[in-house]
């Protein structure tokens, strides 16, 4: 688990429509002020078993919550107060778990919207393959607007994934959809990338969109090792 500085993190995960900054986590709407100490990328549940045959049926809540919530409450009586959960739908995203956790430990928790494109599409649902960009865009925004599932949780910012190699025309889309998504909702959008040249790739495709790098996270960076 990292710390980051809560200033930093206004930067990358607040919605700022209508120019109102805001932090969405899952039990609601709070201001940059109180977001408080942060670990600004961690995975309470991960299923890797691929986008046909995940699904909420291959974990029970009870003992998910039991499993993890001394960990949440230990996280809390160190000082601190907000979780930037980074898993993705058809990756174990559980909006209602996450929801009941931050409910009995009184962490702060943020979901998000996207897919995750790397590791050769393996968890990357059928209808990715035939919706275009928009069609995929418009399932991330009703979410934003809505909420996910209709479960009343909300995403807090946009998380894709690409393979660790220039983009492919799989990678090219997630991050067009994201892109999309962003200029609608104003959600920071967070990239499982490690490597510079997909990293690059995917700020040119930003810029061509009009958006500014600083909507972009370049998630599991320090695995370059060209620092030049």
């Amino acid at each position: 688990m990292k710390y980051f500085f809560p200033f930093l993190l206004i930067l990358v995960l607040l919605s700022c429509q209508n120019n109102q900054p805001k932090i969405i986590t899952v039990l609601g709407e709070i201001s940059p002020s109180e977001l408080g100490k942060t670990l600004h990328h961690e995975h309470l549940l991960v299923d890797f078993i691929g986008a046909d045959s995940t699904g909420y049926n291959r974990w029970n809540k009870q003992e998910v919550v039991n499993k993890v919530l001394p960990f949440l409450i230990e996280i809390k009586n160190t000082g601190y107060k907000t979780l930037v959960d980074a898993t993705p739908e058809y990756l174990g995203r559980d909006p209602q778990l996450l929801k009941i956790l931050s409910e009995r430990s009184g962490v702060q928790l943020i979901s998000n919207t996207g897919l995750y494109a790397a590791y050769e599409g393996k968890h990357l649902p059928e209808y990715f393959y035939t919706d275009t960009p928009e069609q995929l865009a418009s399932r991330w925004i009703a979410e934003f607007q809505n909420s996910i599932e209709n479960t009343g949780v909300y995403p807090g910012f946009i998380k894709i994934a690409v393979d660790r190699r220039p983009l492919e025309e799989v990678h090219r889309k997630v991050v067009k959809a994201a892109c999309l998504t962003h200029l609608e909702t104003g959600l920071t959008i967070m990239s499982h990338t490690g490597l510079a040249v997909p990293a690059f790739q995917q700020i040119e495709i930003l810029e061509e969109n009009g958006i500014h790098p600083s909507a972009f996270i370049w998630t599991h960076a320090h695995n370059e090792q060209d620092h030049t």
